[in-house]
C-alpha cells in the first residue's frame, strides 16, 4: 500500500510521524514539514511502518549525507537533518520525555559537538562469509562496509587495512578502540585459540617500563584534561573523547568548590570520573561489576599518582551501604538507568548531592522520579555525544530537599 503523506513531527527515535485514516505511521528519513511517498511495511493495531519511495516536497533543513551506507546501516538515523536542527530536535525529546514521565518542566542548554562526523573512538564490526560490517537496523542481515563517517579516521585506517591483508573470515566480530595513535583491536571467534587482543602503536609505550604487562597487552591510554585512563576493549569508556571532556569538566562544576568529604562514584568503569573529581574530595570510592575495567580503574590510581581513590569490584545494588555515608554520589548507569535496590539504598543513604550521567533520557526521567521524594532537580545539561543519531548524553544535578 502506498500513500502521500505530509510529516508532522518526529519521534523520539527521529523518525517523520504522519497519520493514515487516523492511525499513525513512523517514517524513517523524513523531516517536518515534507510531502513523501511511502509504501506501508508494517500495519499493527495500534500503529504503521513505511519507507519513503519518493520526496514530493522537501525540506529547507535536509542536507546531504555523503554515506553509501545510510539507507541501509541505520547507525545513524538523523544525519540527513542539518546539525542546527539535530540539537534542537533532541533538546526537545528531552524536554518532552521530562515532562511526560516525570512532571518537571525543563529548558537544558545542550553542549554541541566539536566533531560531527570522525568522532567515535571505537566500532564493533560484525563478520560474515569474509565480509565485515554492521547488522542492518534490527535484524541481523549484515551491511558490508568498508569506511564509516562516525569513525575516527584512524579506525577507517585499520578497517582498510584488515581488508587488504588480513583474512577475518574464521572471525565473528572484530571490536576497534582508537586513542588517536594506538588502535586497540579484539578479535572473537567460535574458535577460542584464535580469540586474541593486539595493541597496533605508531610509538613506543610512553609509559615504558612502569606500566604492567596487562595494560601493555590489553589496553591504551586516553588522555582527559590532565589525566589519563588505561582503557581495555573490555572497559566502558565514552565514544565521543573531546565531548567526553566537557561532559566531565561540567560534573566537576556540579561538585562545586566546597571540599566534598566521600564520594562514591558508581558504576565508575575505568575510574574516569572519579579520578577526575578526585582532588576535589578528600576520599572517592569507585564501584564497578566489570573485573576488566576495576583492573584498568586501579592502574589508572597509580598512573596518575593519586592516593585518595580506592575500587570496589561488585555490583552496585549489594556493595553501597549506609556506613559510605558520602557526601556526594555520582551514577553513570547503563541504558537501562538505576535498578529498584540502588534508589532504595541512596534515599536511605541521602547524600547532599546526586549527580546523575546518563545516556538514556527515558529511564533518566524514570528515576529522578522515583528520586523525587528526597531530591529536587537542581539543574540538567545535554551533551551530544553521538551526532548523527538520535542519542543524547545528560548530566543533572540533584540536591536533597
Amino acid at each position: 500500500m502506498k500513500q502521500i503523506l505530509e510529516i508532522e513531527k518526529l519521534d523520539h527515535q527521529g523518525r517523520g510521524i504522519s497519520k493514515i485514516n487516523g492511525k499513525v505511521i513512523f517514517i524513517p528519513n523524513a523531516y517536518i514539514g515534507e510531502i513523501v511517498e511511502v509504501e506501508v511495511i508494517k500495519d499493527t493495531k495500534k500503529y504503521m511502518e513505511g519507507k519513503v519511495i519518493k520526496y514530493i516536497k522537501i525540506s529547507s533543513d535536509r542536507i546531504k549525507y555523503n554515506c553509501p551506507y545510510y539507507h541501509e546501516c541505520g547507525g545513524c538515523n538523523i544525519a540527513h537533518i542539518n546539525y542546527k536542527k539535530q540539537l534542537e530536535f533532541k533538546k526537545n525529546t528531552v524536554i518532552d520525555i521530562f515532562k511526560r514521565y516525570a512532571n518537571l518542566d525543563i529548558n537544558p542548554n545542550i553542549c554541541e559537538s566539536e566533531d560531527n562526523i570522525h568522532y567515535r573512538n571505537k566500532v564493533v564490526l560484525h563478520v560474515e562469509n569474509n565480509k565485515k560490517g554492521f547488522y542492518k537496523d534490527e535484524t541481523n542481515e549484515l551491511v558490508p562496509i568498508d569506511n564509516c563517517l562516525l569513525l575516527n579516521k584512524k579506525l577507517n585506517d585499520v578497517i582498510d587495512s584488515f581488508t587488504k591483508r588480513l583474512d577475518i573470515s574464521e572471525f565473528k566480530e572484530i571490536l576497534l578502540r582508537t586513542n588517536g595513535e594506538e588502535v586497540l583491536a579484539k578479535f572473537t571467534s567460535d574458535n577460542e585459540l584464535l580469540n586474541t587482543n593486539i595493541v597496533l602503536k605508531d610509538k613506543e609505550d610512553k609509559e615504558g617500563e612502569d606500566a604492567t604487562k596487562y595494560i601493555k597487552e590489553n589496553a591504551i591510554i586516553f588522555n582527559l584534561g590532565k589525566y589519563k585512563y588505561a582503557v581495555t576493549s573490555d572497559s566502558f569508556f565514552q565514544v565521543n573523547t573531546k565531548q567526553t571532556i566537557r561532559l566531565y569538566d561540567k560534573v566537576r562544576e556540579y561538585v562545586g568548590k566546597e571540599k566534598i568529604e566521600t564520594a562514591l562514584d558508581l558504576y565508575c568503569g575505568t575510574g574516569t570520573i572519579g579520578i577526575y573529581i578526585s582532588d576535589l574530595c578528600n576520599r572517592v570510592i569507585g564501584v564497578e561489576v566489570n573485573k576488566s575495567s576495576v583492573t584498568c580503574a586501579n592502574y589508572n590510581k597509580l598512573l596518575n599518582k593519586i592516593d585518595n581513590i580506592e575500587f570496589i569490584e561488585g555490583d552496585v545494588s549489594t556493595v553501597i551501604n549506609n556506613e559510605m555515608n558520602p557526601d556526594l554520589i555520582v551514577v553513570d548507569p547503563p541504558r537501562s538507568g538505576l535498578d529498584n535496590k540502588t534508589i532504595s539504598i541512596i534515599k536511605q543513604i541521602k547524600p547532599k548531592k546526586l549527580i546523575y550521567v546518563s545516556c538514556n533520557p527515558m529511564t533518566l526521567a524514570r528515576d529522578i522520579q522515583n528520586l523525587s521524594e528526597e531530591y529536587n532537580l537542581n539543574d540538567i545539561e545535554l551533551f551530544d555525544m553521538f551526532p548523527n543519531t538520535h542519542h543524547v548524553e545528560s548530566v543533572c544535578l540533584l540536591n536533597l530537599h
